[in-house]
């Protein structure tokens, strides 16, 4: 997975769209690596195994593509006038680790170079604008650890700040995980931590997380 924070969409989503007589079905969803993309593509030709094309294109981030992958296909539509369109979308919107496959049933009208592309771009950005999205961040970790008698204190600062937390850790003391998107002023919440605790909370840092935050 890419280290830079990005959008994505939240699930799968799906809109049609015609041109004179051809059905366009448009579909788009969240893609993490090169094999989930092509797996997803993979799905689509089979449930519309009938269609005289199934357009694709993606981009992705991950481990080994870490500075990004784009490919699309046009899949027997003449070059040029059916996945470049469909990937045009997706990077006008500014996302990443998506997949979008557009189907085609032909109606018997030939639409044209300049027709394909704009049907296959018009199919495209009519998922998207169906489609409801999430930014994922890779966030730092910091374990707060406390006494019981003021881990109301440090919830209530938690939920004033709007910091994202981790699942808490009830031992002999309260342990409580806070994450931190780029550019948090740390130093403000190392403050905090020490005020509220009278300088008795144990701060350390504890690694990265990634995070799925709905837009």
């Amino acid at each position: 997975m890419s280290d830079v924070d990005y959008k994505t969409v939240a699930a799968v989503f799906e809109a049609t769209y015609e041109e004179k007589r051809s059905r366009f079905i448009a579909q788009i969803a969240r893609a993490d690596d090169e094999n989930a993309a092509k797996e997803f593509i993979g799905a689509v030709k089979k449930k519309y195994f009938d269609a005289r094309h199934n357009v694709f294109a993606y981009i992705v981030s991950d481990a080994k593509t870490p500075a990004g992958l784009m490919k699309a296909s046009d899949d027997g539509e003449p070059g040029g006038t059916a996945g470049m369109p469909v990937l045009n979308v997706l990077k006008s919107r500014n996302l990443n680790n998506v997949v979008a496959v557009v189907t085609r049933y032909f109606g018997g009208i030939k639409l044209g170079a300049a027709g394909l592309t704009r049907a296959y771009g018009q199919a495209a950005t009519a998922a998207v604008q169906a489609a409801s999205f999430v930014e994922v961040k890779k966030m730092r970790r910091l374990t707060v650890t406390i006494d019981y008698s003021l881990y109301n204190s440090l919830a209530q600062f938690v939920r004033r700040e709007n910091i994202l937390t981790e699942d808490v850790g009830y031992g002999e003391q309260v342990t409580v995980p806070l994450l931190l998107p780029k550019g948090a002023d740390e130093a403000k919440i190392l403050a905090a931590c020490a005020d509220l605790s009278a300088g008795t909370a144990k701060i350390a840092e504890n690694g990265t997380a990634v995070v799925t935050v709905p837009l």
